[in-house]
């Protein structure tokens, strides 16, 4: 393995909260504020922990006592919704059915929204890829879009238009004009976080700087292309002078420690190895990763 399934699952997590920062040095768009469904994100990764399991019913409740304390959130979910179903992925992604099956119900419950589902799928699945240690440059779009099956939705053509930008190295200004063209505001978040991770792939700084360039919802941009890059790159990749921009509170939790102790936790039940009755894990977890992953020397 070249990182630990410990530090993807980490990296994941801390990825997106880093991405979800105010980085208003690197962004046009600097009244732009950052997600709430963070704070989504880490009730979901608790009721994992606490439940052992994906437990819909739970994930109800969480989701209208959540839409209750964040009134935009419920009147349209927006691509920030993405950042809910993250640790939905990282519980369900050595099996591409059940990680479907999970995300599409989790969608469900916000709004049967097929271009949020569509969003919800894609990100997932290339987290998913990251974590197997089976993402290549060159072929993950076309096989996200196999995943996406007969979709027609707009962030079908634009992953296309990703993808062509991808082969001809184009740049970002130019791959800013063409997304937000005829720019989807459920879609072209998302288009936006695939080229500046896949443009960037080993540069989780500049991935992330990137998104935030691009100046189009820039905070929602930001957030999944810190979780993309996160994923493939790990904890090792992400600048450690980054964690100082954790000063304040964020996503409901107040420092970043507390934030890898709820992944630990998630990695330790995904791998039972964590008894939620005494809220003990086992420390020794060196050796586990998604099937098929770890190889006999």
């Amino acid at each position: 393995m070249r990182y630990s399934l410990l530090n993807r699952f980490r990296g994941t997590l801390w990825g997106a909260a880093l991405g979800d920062l105010d980085f208003t040095p690197l962004s046009k768009k600097q009244s732009q504020q950052p997600t709430s469904w963070g704070k989504m994100a880490v009730w979901g990764t608790e009721s994992l922990i606490e439940q052992g399991k994906f437990d819909l019913a739970d994930w109800r409740h969480l989701t209208e006592k959540f839409l209750e304390l964040d009134a935009n959130s419920a009147n349209a979910p927006t691509p920030g919704a993405i950042i809910a179903t993250l640790p939905i992925v990282l519980f369900s992604h050595e099996y591409k059915a059940k990680l479907r099956q999970n995300l599409e119900q989790v969608v469900s419950i916000w709004q049967d929204e097929p271009e949020l589902r569509d969003g919800a799928l894609a990100v997932g699945y290339a987290i998913a890829q990251c974590l197997r240690e089976k993402l290549n440059r060159a072929t993950l779009i076309p096989k996200t879009l196999a995943f996406l099956a007969d979709s027609q939705t707009p962030l079908v053509q634009q992953l296309q238009q990703v993808q062509i930008l991808l082969e001809e190295n184009a740049s970002l200004e130019l791959a800013r004009t063409q997304l937000c063209r005829n720019a989807q505001p459920q879609s072209t978040p998302i288009a936006l976080s695939f080229y500046c991770f896949l443009s960037t792939l080993e540069d989780f700084r500049l991935s992330v700087a990137r998104a935030a360039r691009s100046g189009y919802q820039a905070p929602i941009t930001c957030t999944i292309t810190g979780a993309l890059s996160g994923a493939y790159n790990s904890t090792v990749g992400i600048p450690a002078g980054w964690r100082l921009s954790w000063n304040q509170p964020r996503w409901g939790i107040t420092s970043d420690s507390h934030l890898f102790q709820l992944a630990d936790n998630l990695f330790a039940v995904w791998s039972g190895v964590y008894d939620a009755s005494t809220a003990k894990q086992v420390q020794q977890m060196s050796a586990i990763a998604a099937p098929r992953v770890i190889q006999p020397r």
